[in-house]
């Protein structure tokens, strides 16, 4: 078709003449071809188009995301630098200098941010058109692309030489913002010293040059920066003519065509844009380069002061502790300030201070409106109830305190503190009732719900309850105070380091006990003549603040005295702040001078030129505005006096009157003021002699009985310089010695270890002395002696004779016997010569060691109940050794008599309730003896309840129930339970040695040596010996000082009672339930016993005595869990008992 069309044209051309198809196939031929080409045409315009809008949206979006990350940038610069910051010491801050931090974090930021969006938008695409425009120079012009080559060479070595001087100048520029922002800096913070000295001028001098010197180098780097665009300009207009001259040579000679050097010029125009674009970031780059390494020192810097490895993150009382704190300058002589610095600043101390200045200020404002009262109730006046807010306010302001702070002393300080300064402000004495039965309320409140009060007052009622743990510190207190006497021990002779921190809250115990009482109430004294100079200085005070800051003030430490006195001498419970001026501390010391500075100070005042009163009320020139202005606050509504008409007095004439004639106003105010401040005087007063007092009760009064008590530490420390005397055995084995070191002072020594550990006891100096070693303190401590010059200066100086040596009833072959049979077993066996009452042996398992009984106690030994003397002070289910009093009982009063029978099925109701016999075992009809021989609880139930309650308690007693048994070391009173609430049940029970009872205390409960005694009585024809354990005190020359006397305590029952129960008792063990106890070739007289809880033997019990004819033994066994071992009491008596038959000669 194509060809046929220009065969057609060609015909056309020549002039022949188309048909009519011929000539409209070539038009619409034609017509065709020029619609294809528009097409054409169309489409590359509108793909151009496209191109460039697509090209122009990036652009945009290429805008607005470099300006976002070079935002985010930034702001991360910042955040970085500024938690770096917050670490760094202060040298770190020196180094840099507050205005010089300021400028890297605003301006270096800034500068590199936009450096930073700079090379995002051009240092991406500039780079990218001058490869490719550089690479189709190459293509197309081949060695004419050189030129370009020249020119980058060119510009390269000349912004080189501009940027790297720049690149200095840059960075002096910053550092002389630096000056700049500091000078700046300084002057607007102290710009009131500038006014003052008349210096603005001189800043102003200051300020222009460093202004001047910036404006310089400013000039010179820009001028520098400035040959950036000539140095373009050449590099273009010198390509332009390279490539003219060169290319016109290259068209002629046909290297080239025109076109192609047309082409050539468009790219070196793309290359030299895109250097133009590189040249202008590297500007940028250039000036922000000096920022970008600023800041980098900035986050590079390391603090000089680490974080510790465990920093304390928060102070619970918001104290300031420099615990063992060096300090030196790093840039400094490199020696420390500070060496070894220990202090801590306490912010009550100094709140104290604040809280008195602030009240002062406040009812010296409002005095005369707190003292206007409307109320009368019980002959007080009472004021309103807003005027009260106050002090509900403090009330519950000192509650929180408690509360949160666990701060009992600054909370009842900072409460009467007010309490005084609002009675002397306004007079009301309703104030200090109120205030008086708030305090009641709160102090009920806190002992009802929080357990440190509780702990603060029960340590206060019986500190010697818990002397090793919560009351360790009142008591020894004192004991320190109790040792200082009436003239001390001397400056350094005392021992008040055993009390924790007594160098703060203790330190008034320290002076008593080293200048007695004559010391300690001297300085008490001295406190209360601060206090009546004090109130002196309130009351000359020529103004209301003066007076009530002196008052106040006065009050601080004269109270705080108060308190911290009373509560070491145990006056009131111990509330835990310190003694003004004496205790240790720097933040208490200097707080009290500063107390002191402000004294002195309103009593310049005081003694100053006349002046005319201020702050007392006088309203002179008071006008109605005024009037209506301080009316207002009270909520009185007064009307102005044209509400009344013009004859109606104007409320501003009222309300003047009403202020003149307050007692509290003008002279007659001062007056009443005075008045009140001598009540506060003479309160005071009374408090420092009730002080002094109470001092004298516990220095010289109570004093002995302190020292005496054998937990008392002082005194056993004391007596380390004594020889202490022994402890021997009646056969001579020493269980206790003191042996002398080599300063002279002397230990406590035991021989045979923990042989008869529970009786010989031990001596601490930090735990004191137990059993023997406490009941023969004073014999083994020794005593003064005054009869020469010599001895009485010793004595006087706490250094007194030998002790005396004690020598026990004790026998070591019969105590060694018992320990060894009960090693093993929980329990006690006690040994006692019924004759006399003399124990052989005491024996309680497991025992301790009381060779080094400190080290045991600070580790916690004893918890598993070693240390608790199990002969002496547990109590026992008796079981049926009690039936032993039952039948004496019974026989005694003829109630029945061995040979009564009595029906003894397994179980029987008495008193509408069970009673049963172990095992439910029935017996039939049995005697009395019978049943005392197989234990049986139904017949005894029905003796005791025939012998009666009242009858059989008698009984009990007069075998020692109810009373602490023992000449020297004591034991646990046993119990039996009231017999007017005991039923028949009870009784019948508490007849076969079971304790039961509802609402009562339940008996019988015994001790081992309670069993013992009544082992002995049967065995002494019915005579109660009371036991004792120290036969003889020898002197240390080994003469007899003193023999111990046996004592009888009664006669339980008669002789032919005590016969016929001593018969009944070897049928038990010949053969009934003791056989275990039978010795051969003895007769051993015995009573068995278990306490049965649940229908199971818990613990085994045995009570006897041998030889029978002509007993010289009794003996009392208790074992414990018999249900887990199988071992009965008796076995153990057997044993025992051969030794110490044994050991007689028997």
């Amino acid at each position: 078709m194509e060809a046929q069309f220009e065969a057609l044209s060609e015909l056309a051309k020549s002039g022949q003449q188309l048909s009519f198809g011929q000539d409209f196939f070539v038009k619409f031929y034609q017509a065709f071809l020029y619609a294809d080409r528009w097409q054409q045409y169309i489409k590359g315009v509108g793909t151009t188009l496209l191109v460039t809008a697509i090209a122009l949206v990036l652009g945009v979006l290429a805008g607005k995301y470099a300006a976002e990350a070079s935002t985010g940038f930034a702001g991360n610069l910042r955040d970085a630098m500024y938690e770096n910051i917050q670490h760094y010491s202060f040298s770190n801050i020196d180094k840099f200098s507050t205005a010089g931090l300021v400028t890297r974090m605003t301006t270096d930021v800034t500068n590199v941010q936009n450096a930073f969006q700079m090379i995002l938008r051009m240092c991406v695409r500039a780079p990218v058109h001058l490869v490719f425009a550089m690479f189709m120079a190459v293509v197309i012009g081949g060695p004419l692309s050189l030129v370009f080559v020249v020119a980058v060479v060119f510009l390269v070595a000349v912004l080189a030489a501009i940027m790297i001087p720049t690149f200095r100048i840059f960075d002096r520029v910053f550092k002389n913002y630096d000056n700049l922002n500091a000078s700046v800096q300084e002057n607007v913070s102290a710009i009131r010293v500038v006014k003052s000295f008349v210096r603005e001028g001189f800043e102003n001098e200051k300020y222009t040059a460093a202004c001047e010197s910036l404006y310089k180098q400013f000039v010179n780097a820009e001028s520098r920066l400035s040959f950036n665009n000539p140095a373009m300009l050449v590099a273009v207009y010198g390509c332009n003519i390279a490539l003219s001259w060169f290319g016109a040579k290259y068209v002629l000679h046909g290297a080239i065509t025109t076109g192609q050097l047309n082409a050539l010029f468009g790219y070196i125009m793309n290359i030299l844009m895109a250097l133009m674009m590189l040249s202008m970031a590297f500007v940028m780059i250039a000036m922000s380069a000096a920022s970008a390494k600023r800041i980098v020192e900035v986050l590079d810097e390391h603090t000089d002061l680490p974080p510790a490895k465990q920093p304390v993150q928060q102070v619970a009382d918001g104290s300031i502790q420099f615990d063992h704190v060096t300090f030196k300058y790093k840039h400094g002589s490199g020696q420390p300030v500070l060496n070894d610095i220990s202090f801590t600043i306490q912010p009550g101390e100094f709140a104290k201070v604040f809280i008195v200045l602030f009240l002062a200020g406040y009812l010296a404002e409002n005095r005369e409106l707190l003292s206007i009262s409307n109320r009368k109730i019980l002959g007080f006046k009472i004021p309103r109830l807003r005027l009260l807010l106050p002090l509900f306010a403090v009330w519950g302001v000192c509650l929180l305190v408690v509360v949160f702070e666990r701060d009992l002393g600054s909370a009842v300080l900072f409460y009467t503190i007010f309490l005084l300064m609002l009675y002397v402000a306004t007079g009301r004495f309703s104030y200090v009732v109120i205030g008086l039965a708030l305090l009641a309320v709160g102090a009920v409140g806190a002992y009802k719900f929080l357990s440190h009060v509780q702990v603060r007052f029960q340590v206060w009622v019986d500190p010697f309850k818990d002397a090793q743990g919560q009351g360790y510190q009142i008591v020894q207190s004192l004991f320190s105070l109790a040792d200082g006497g009436l003239v001390g021990v001397g400056i350094g002779n005392g021992m008040a380091n055993n009390i924790p921190v007594v160098e703060s809250d203790f330190i008034f115990s320290a002076i008593g006990e080293e200048m007695g009482l004559l010391g300690g109430g001297a300085v008490l004294i001295l406190f209360m003549l601060f206090a009546v100079r004090g109130l002196t200085t309130a009351a000359r005070a020529k103004s209301d603040l003066a007076a009530f800051s002196a008052t106040g003030l006065t009050a601080a430490i004269s109270f705080q005295a108060f308190l911290i006195v009373g509560g070491v001498t145990r006056l009131i419970p111990l509330t835990g702040v310190t003694l003004p001026f004496m205790s240790q501390g720097g933040s208490s010391l200097l707080a009290s001078f500063i107390i002191v500075a402000l004294l002195l100070r309103a009593g310049d005042e005081a003694t100053g030129r006349e002046a005319e009163l201020t702050g007392t009320g006088t309203m002179a020139a008071i006008t109605d505005d005024q009037v209506a202005s301080a009316a207002a606050p009270t909520g009185t509504r007064f009307a102005t006096s044209s509400s009344y008409g013009s004859g109606s007095h104007s409320v501003g004439s009222r309300m003047r009157r009403r202020l003149l004639d307050t007692p509290e106003s003008g002279v007659l105010g001062r007056v009443a003021l005075a008045n009140r401040l001598t009540r506060a005087v003479l309160a005071f007063t009374a408090l420092f002699a009730i002080l002094i007092g109470n001092l004298t009760y516990v220095q010289v009064i109570k004093a002995k009985d302190y020292q005496d008590m054998p937990t008392n530490n002082h005194t056993i420390a004391r007596s380390k310089y004594i020889q202490r005397g022994s402890i021997i055995t009646s056969d001579g084995v020493t269980l206790a010695e003191s042996l002398q070191q080599e300063d002279g002072t002397y230990v406590r020594s035991y021989p045979n270890g923990n042989l008869a550990a529970h009786v010989v006891g031990y001596v601490s100096q930090q735990y004191g002395t137990t059993a023997i070693e406490s009941v023969m303190n004073d014999t083994l401590t020794g005593s003064k002696d005054y009869s020469s010059w010599n001895n009485a200066i010793a004595s006087l100086a706490g250094q007194t004779q030998p002790g005396n040596t004690a020598k026990l009833t004790i026998d070591s072959r019969i105590q060694t016997a018992a320990e060894q049979a009960l090693k093993g077993f929980k329990g006690a066996v006690v040994v006692i010569d019924p004759r006399t009452g003399a124990v052989l042996a005491c024996a309680s398992s497991p025992t301790y060691d009381n060779t080094n009984i400190d080290a045991l106690l600070q580790t916690g030994g004893g918890e598993d109940g070693s240390m608790y003397n199990r002969a002496m002070d547990a109590l026992y289910t008796p079981g049926s050794t009690f039936k032993v009093v039952t039948l004496s009982a019974a026989l005694e009063t003829g109630t029945a008599s061995l040979t009564s029978t009595y029906q003894a099925p397994g179980s029987m109701d008495i008193g509408n309730a069970q009673v049963t016999n172990y095992a439910n075992e029935s017996y039939g009809t049995i005697s009395l003896q019978q049943a005392f021989a197989v234990s049986s609880n139904v017949v005894f139930g029905q003796v005791a309840n025939e012998v009666g309650a009242n009858t059989l308690v008698q009984f009990a007693n007069a075998f020692g129930y109810g009373q602490k048994l023992g000449q020297d070391l004591t034991s646990a009173a046993s119990i039996m339970a009231d017999p007017s609430l005991m039923t028949e049940w009870e009784t019948a029970w508490a007849g076969a040695g079971q304790p039961v009872g509802m609402d009562h205390t339940p008996g019988p409960q015994t001790t081992v040596m309670q069993n013992a005694v009544i082992a002995a009585a049967i065995a002494n024809s019915g005579v109660v010996m009371d036991p004792y354990f120290v036969a003889q005190v020898l002197a240390p020359d080994g003469t007899v000082v003193k023999t111990t006397q046996s004592r009888s305590l009664g006669q339980a029952v008669s002789s032919a009672t005590a016969d016929q129960v001593k018969q009944a008792m070897l049928a038990v063990v010949q053969s009934g339930t003791g056989t275990d106890a039978q010795i051969p070739g003895v007769k051993v007289a015995g009573k068995t016993g278990s306490a049965e809880i649940g229908g199971t033997n818990v613990n085994s019990m045995f009570v006897g005595f041998a030889p029978y004819d002509s007993p010289t033994v009794a003996i009392s066994v208790a074992l414990e869990d018999f249900d887990k071992h199988d071992v009965k009491a008796a076995k153990i008596a057997g044993i025992v008992l051969t030794a110490a038959l044994a050991a007689q000669g028997a």
